[in-house]
């Protein structure tokens, strides 16, 4: 009589799930997933439900994420005592902010004016924006909206003066927009 001693094979138990992700445009996204069971196992990485090519191991990294990296991502995994399939989990992309409209607002002042309104469009992703001025005029009211009121001072410097504004968010600052004051 012969006997046969097959390996056992124990199933397949997920002791750590992948986690969703935030991350900026740029930085870096690691998916990770542990799983105890019989080796060897097979991975294969999905996106929206799709299999990503050459994604076979435990982890999924992407170096630097970009807005087409956004989506739904889950791993199945396989062994001799079946397959499984993890909780799917989300990567969000924050794009930096584009750089803003021109300055719309009175380029024609004179020294002393007072409650001059300056504004942008509103940029698509900012949380807030970022005003300079020259030493001659100060800021009154506004300061992180896409729009302020400006005071000028007695020493006001033609072609010299002028207003910049950038968009920004959690992420970073986008590309700051100037306009002169004449």
């Amino acid at each position: 009589a012969m006997l046969t001693v097959s390996p056992q094979c124990d199933n397949l138990s997920v002791s750590t799930q992948p986690v969703s992700l935030s991350r900026c445009a740029g930085d870096k996204a690691i998916f990770a997933i542990g799983v105890t069971g019989t080796d060897p196992m097979t991975y294969v990485w999905k996106k929206n439900g799709n299999t990503i090519a050459n994604a076979t191991a435990n982890t999924f990294t992407i170096n630097a994420v970009s807005s087409t990296d956004a989506g739904s991502y889950s791993v199945i995994v396989t062994n001799c005592g079946g397959s499984l399939t993890s909780d799917g989990v989300l990567l969000t992309v924050t794009d930096v902010p584009a750089q803003p409209s021109i300055i719309s607002g009175t380029a024609n002042v004179c020294s002393g004016d007072a409650g001059r309104t300056y504004s942008v469009g509103a940029v698509s992703g900012a949380t807030g924006y970022q005003w300079t001025v020259t030493p001659d005029m100060t800021i009154t009211s506004g300061q992180n909206t896409n729009s302020i009121t400006v005071s000028f001072t007695s020493t006001l410097r033609p072609s010299i003066d002028n207003i910049s504004v950038s968009a920004n968010n959690s992420c970073s600052s986008g590309s700051s927009r100037s306009g002169t004051i004449t």
